[in-house]
């Protein structure tokens, strides 16, 4: 695979991955980018929260490619030292990440 190709596949990637972002927003997720302020950040971190729990997806930006990971923790748990999740972690490119994890919005915490 050529520098040019691997160029093309990542803004492809990244492309899906804005449009599922977006969507997410339209669903009530929020987003914030790490470190705070940054033009170039590091990580994303979106959520959404409901009365039972808080669906989380970290997508870290790295130098050779972009992956995300994302739970279901239980409310109150998320962030704290050591906390397992009702449900997940999943793990692999942004997109496919950020849209298993908003399919589990009508499901009932596991």
């Amino acid at each position: 695979m050529t520098d040019s190709d691997r160029w093309n596949e990542a803004v492809l990637a990244w492309e899906r991955s804005s449009a599922a972002i977006d969507e997410s927003r339209r669903l009530g997720w929020e987003w914030s980018r790490a470190p705070a302020g940054s033009s170039e950040p590091e990580t994303l971190v979106g959520h959404r929260t409901t009365e039972t729990h808080h669906d989380v997806v970290r997508i870290e930006m790295l130098k050779t490619s972009v992956r995300a990971i994302g739970a279901r923790f239980a409310l109150g748990d998320w962030g704290k030292h050591e906390a397992l999740p009702l449900r997940g972690p999943v793990d692999g490119p942004p997109e496919d990440v950020l849209r298993q994890v908003m399919g589990w919005s009508n499901d009932a915490p596991r």
